[in-house]
């Protein structure tokens, strides 16, 4: 059995990635960059193989932080792309208007980046730096070098560090150094307490008496360097891991060698021990992860799932049953008890996993990178993300129900279909629409579902039944979007005939059309209080209108391209709009004044959401998903899982899923309101922000 159904996922922290302005102007420069380019079909195979073999070599031999591609992108749409680039390259221009229309009419269509030669190329992938410093009690010095290696005495009272030829004793009570013994670069306590070891390229073992702080012994027979060092539980026996392709066995009561292991082809890089000391693990270059028993001394596993590289580093979870093997940019967890790969994680994707390590109720397993990054893996809770998968086309929107236990998703196929998020099964699949259902919305009693199309009409769905109710027309065109009033007796339509309509619930029956935009109206959205219904339009405004005299009272603008979502937040002073202009703007409703616009994203933002209590906005555009601190105005998190574009992101009514709608025809549910989520969360700061779910 598999530690969890979906696997965990850390955090890290990353840096924003630079903005990419694609307005009219800044696209048609490059658009007019992209000349017609004659090449040797010869030389670019050539070229593309030499490449190629020298990705395998390096994967294969070489760990280190990736290359980001090159920064001149230029977006397009999947299906799309082709037909856009031919015209924008004959014409030199091409309408936002037009492709955004292109795009919502082909649900599969995802963003995907060209270069200057106009050839398609990987998302570019935001670059991990360094987390924040945490609020620090107190900073040791005193090292001349880099520090390579500390631990913790079994008591918590002693530190030792290691680095260049030194090690040094810290009292972590009053923080003063104890004593510096020279030697070595790598550290590791007994587990009673009472010795130190260390290990280095000397390829000698050094036993340091933490009462006297003197060197008792040197343990001498590798003939290369040592790569680790671990002791048994019992503290009675040490295994040391060398460059000389072997394992040593050491009896540290008379400090000779015991046994020497063999059987590995290349150096063994890490040994680590079994709670109940029975076993050791071994792992070394060219795929091998041994498993020895300890009372024969011979090897009785060799697990080969693992690829090119080495194992670096490995972990027994505090009941023994799971092996955490690092290698390369990978984590693979052993299930020991039947020895089958149980599970891959695969979030370091920059560099290379350098230490594991469990927590003591093996809840959590953290990993250390070269890129200066630690991972948190949630290994025991619920997982931090589900995908739904059914929908045969991208699924353009998604909503949760009023109690939190039904999400309805609308797509590209035609149909719409039910989900217990409980259980993340499929409850049902509605059908009866002609064209692509661009909207769902739930009535405020959730007994009823709203469905807009492009064919036109809106359908209403008894959802005790799953039958259809009613077919409400009257648009002459697309009905991009439907909204419920809070009292449950209105229904608000918005379509691409520049009209929004207002249906009454009771007779089925449309009573007012609401004119005043000149181009598509995209979304709709009411005030809490139900007295006012906000409008986001291609033409670039926003518009209020007054429910009660069905009249428009504001136009909001500032938006340099069409406005593509609005939404209120839940005291119904703030209304958030997105936009094909690539930013947020939030609106104060009493001045009816801009206060605030959030930039960060890079392409047409498609949807924003208010989480319930105000606090976090998410935003969806790419195959991106921000979240945003409302205090601060500042960007809190990315989720980028989707493989493609994201359509529609929807919160749950306790704030603590969000659930995305993409053009890869999934959905995906963000549980982000874990315990490990809400803990990292906290400490985003500045122009920081988390990538919770990076690919």
């Amino acid at each position: 059995m598999s530690i969890v159904k979906q696997l965990p996922v850390p955090v890290e922290i990353i840096n924003s990635p630079p903005e990419l302005k694609q307005n009219l102007t800044e696209g048609n420069q490059r658009l007019n960059q992209l000349q017609p380019k004659v090449l040797n079909m010869r030389t670019v195979r050539s070229f593309v193989g030499a490449v190629a073999l020298f990705m395998v070599f390096r994967a294969c031999f070489f760990s280190g932080k990736r290359v980001n591609p090159a920064n001149q992108q230029l977006y397009q749409t999947n299906n799309l792309a082709n037909p856009i680039l031919e015209t924008a390259v004959s014409d030199r221009s091409f309408s936002f208007e037009q492709t955004f229309k292109d795009l919502r009419e082909n649900p599969n269509g995802g963003f995907k980046q060209l270069n200057a030669l106009g050839e398609t190329t990987q998302d570019i992938r935001p670059q991990v730096i360094a987390a924040p410093k945490p609020a620090n009690n107190a900073t040791l010095t005193g090292h001349s070098g880099v520090v390579t290696s500390v631990a913790f005495s079994p008591d918590g009272k002693t530190l030792a560090s290691a680095g260049g030829s030194t090690i040094k004793l810290w009292n972590l009570q009053n923080q003063k150094e104890l004593a510096t013994l020279t030697g070595h670069s790598s550290v590791a306590f007994s587990p009673d307490g009472k010795t130190l070891a260390s290990a280095s390229d000397d390829k000698t073992i050094k036993l340091w008496n933490l009462q006297t702080q003197t060197l008792s012994a040197t343990l001498t027979g590798h003939s290369d360097r040592i790569n680790s060092i671990a002791w048994s539980p019992d503290s009675k026996t040490l295994a040391s891991a060398s460059d000389d392709k072997t394992i040593k066995l050491w009896n540290l009561e008379t400090q000779t060698l015991s046994a020497t292991l063999t059987g590995h082809s290349k150096s063994v890089n890490s040994v680590a021990w079994s709670p109940d000391g029975k076993t050791l693990a071994s792992g070394g270059y060219g795929n091998t992860l041994k498993l020895w028993n300890l009372q024969s001394q011979t090897e009785f596993a060799t697990l080969t799932e693992h690829g090119c590289g080495s194992v670096s580093s490995l972990a027994w979870s505090p009941d023994g049953k799971t092996l955490a093997a690092a290698e390369g940019s990978t984590i693979k967890l052993w299930n020991l008890q039947s020895q089958p790969l149980s599970a891959t994680l695969t979030e370091h994707s920059y560099s290379s996993v350098s230490s594991i390590a469990w927590s003591p109720d093996g809840k959590t397993l953290a990993s250390g990178d070269y890129d200066k990054t630690i991972k948190l893996w949630n290994l025991q809770s619920q997982p931090l993300s589900a995908t739904l998968t059914g929908h045969s086309q991208g699924v353009l929107s998604v909503v949760l129900s009023p109690d939190g236990k039904t999400l309805a998703s609308a797509s590209g196929d035609r149909t719409i279909k039910l989900w217990n998020l409980q259980s993340q099964e499929e409850l049902a699949t509605l059908t009866g629409h002609s064209s692509w259902v661009k909207s769902v919305a739930f009535s405020p009693d959730g007994k009823t579902l709203a469905s807009a199309s492009g064919d036109n009409t809106i359908k209403l769905w008894n959802l005790q039944t799953k039958k259809e109710l009613a077919t409400l027309t009257g648009h002459s065109s697309a009905v991009t979007s439907v909204a419920w009033s809070p009292d449950g007796k209105t229904l608000a339509s918005a379509s691409d005939d520049r009209t929004i309509k207002l249906w009454d619930l009771e007779t089925q029956k449309e009573f007012a059309t609401l004119t005043g935009h000149s181009k598509l109206v995209i979304s709709v959205a009411w005030s809490p209080d139900g007295k006012t219904l906000a409008s986001a339009g291609y033409d670039k405004t926003i518009k209020l209108w007054d429910m009660e005299t069905q009249k428009e009272f504001a136009t909001l603008t500032g938006h340099s391209q069409g406005v593509l979502s609005v939404a209120w937040s839940p005291d119904g002073k703030t209304l958030a709009s997105a936009s094909g202009d690539e930013t947020i703007k939030l609106w104060n409703l009493e001045t009816q004044t801009l206060s605030a616009t959030l930039t960060g994203h890079r392409n047409f933002i498609l949807d924003v959401a208010w989480s319930p209590d105000g606090k976090t906005l998410a935003s969806a555009e790419g195959s991106t998903i921000k979240l945003w601190n409302l205090e601060t105005q500042k960007e809190l998190a990315n989720l980028s899982r989707h493989s493609d574009g994201v359509n529609s992101v929807a919160w749950s009514p306790d704030g603590k899923t969000l659930a995305s709608a993409s053009r890869d025809k999934t959905i995906k549910l963000w549980y982000l309101q874990s315990p490990l989520v809400n803990a990292m969360l906290e400490t985003a700061v500045s122009n920081q922000s988390l990538d919770l779910f990076q690919k």
